[in-house]
């Protein structure tokens, strides 16, 4: 009983020591631990199933500074009721739409807005509604529920490969939501099940990446794609769904409804994805959806160093 109590004992004296030297790792080099846990939370929305905090100020993540705005998205402050004379755009996405990796200024909604209003004789306003890591489910579910609420006039969003990869949220029985939400909430408290889990969850991934790979025979990264844009895509199935249901919500309050197809810029040398650019705008063309592919945009950026 003894021993058993001493190696209890050891076991919680070891657990605070490593979250200890966490924080301090943290706290001199950040950004080498937390990735992203303190900009994001459990939403009370289950199809949302996570949110920004709202109101935070600052936040350093790598080498640039987080603000989200009192609504809950990471943009200024903006009022609910449209002004006068004012087009108002909002944005959906993913983290690039979000702006990963640089700061509010350089987001591609800041330098949109700032160049249509550039002798404009009407104001223009580009509300950034994106989330990392939202799917085109969600980017529906926030529409729905938050953003249709800015009267806009036009939406737009931000399409990447990766929205046809994963399962709605909605699916989970409630026990697994609630097993999420409690991993989620101890990935925010606690620095060293963000660092195991994280550690974890990126190992998984190259496994099963590595799997896919030796199990096929000559396939690439482009035959999984294949795979996650064919007909029977549990993930693509759920995003085309997702689409027409933006549409149709665009349709119904008299907005104009526009996907942009964004390219993978990491491998625009030798590009191989060519075909599932054509999936996304076939289905696009055959359901009457405004589709903008920006391939031709970023091909000749394929030398620079955001390009190999």
């Amino acid at each position: 009983m003894i021993n058993l109590s001493v190696l209890i004992a050891t076991l919680i004296i070891l657990l605070v020591i490593a979250e200890v030297s966490l924080r301090i790792i943290e706290k001199t080099n950040e950004g080498s631990i937390l990735q992203f846990p303190n900009v994001i939370r459990p939403s009370k929305d289950p199809q949302l199933y996570f949110e920004l905090v709202p109101n935070l100020k600052n936040q350093r993540f790598h080498d640039t500074k987080i603000n989200i705005n009192s609504a809950g998205f990471r943009d200024k402050e903006y009022t609910i009721e449209k002004p006068d004379n004012t087009v108002r755009i909002v944005a959906l996405g993913d983290s690039v739409g979000f702006g990963w990796g640089v700061n509010l200024e350089d987001v591609y909604t800041e330098v949109l807005e700032e160049k249509l209003n550039k002798n404009s004789n009407k104001n223009y306003e580009v509300l950034n509604f994106a989330v990392p890591g939202y799917y085109t489910a969600q980017e529906l579910r926030m529409l729905e529920s938050e953003a249709i609420g800015y009267s806009p006039d036009i939406i737009i969003l931000i399409y990447l490969f990766n929205d046809a990869e994963v399962k709605s949220f909605h699916d989970y029985d409630k026990l697994t939501f609630l097993y999420r939400q409690l991993n989620f909430f101890l990935k925010r408290t606690s620095y060293l099940h963000y660092y195991l889990s994280t550690t974890f969850a990126e190992t998984r991934a190259k496994l099963s990446e590595k799997n896919f790979l030796d199990n096929s025979t000559n396939k690439e990264y482009k035959d999984l794609l294949k795979e996650m844009f064919s007909e029977k895509s549990e993930g693509w199935n759920l995003s085309k769904e997702s689409l027409i249901e933006i549409d149709k919500l665009a349709k119904k309050n008299d907005v104009e409804f526009i996907i942009i197809i964004f390219p993978d810029i990491q491998n625009l040398k030798n590009y191989k994805y060519e075909d599932i650019h054509e999936i996304i705008l076939d289905f696009c063309k055959k359901n009457n959806l405004n589709c903008i592919d920006l391939l031709n945009e970023y091909k000749p950026y394929a030398n620079t160093p955001m390009g190999t």
